[in-house]
């Protein structure tokens, strides 16, 4: 028999108002970090393009609480970004 497949995806929740995340029980991590369009839009192929005020929202530094140490003796960073639906 073959070893049992390890569940390795982030227990985390998606929200959409507000724009961000919340982790599970298991997983650590920063607050998420809101990136509103006026300050990426120096770097955006149409800087004058219209969208939603807040574009993401973002956090680095994020494991299950059971990989934390492995992570950061490899030196080794994971993160998370989701981003808020488009606009026509």
């Amino acid at each position: 028999m073959g070893e049992k497949p390890q569940p390795y995806g982030l227990d985390m929740t998606i929200h959409h108002q507000p724009l961000g995340f919340s982790y599970g029980d298991e997983v650590t991590g920063p607050m998420p970090e809101i990136r509103h369009l006026d300050q990426i839009r120096a770097s955006l192929r149409d800087p004058h393009c219209e969208g939603p005020d807040e574009v993401y929202a973002i956090a680095m530094d994020v494991a299950r609480m059971q990989d934390r140490d492995e992570l950061q003796k490899r030196m080794l960073l994971f993160g998370v970004v989701t981003y808020a639906a488009g606009s026509s």
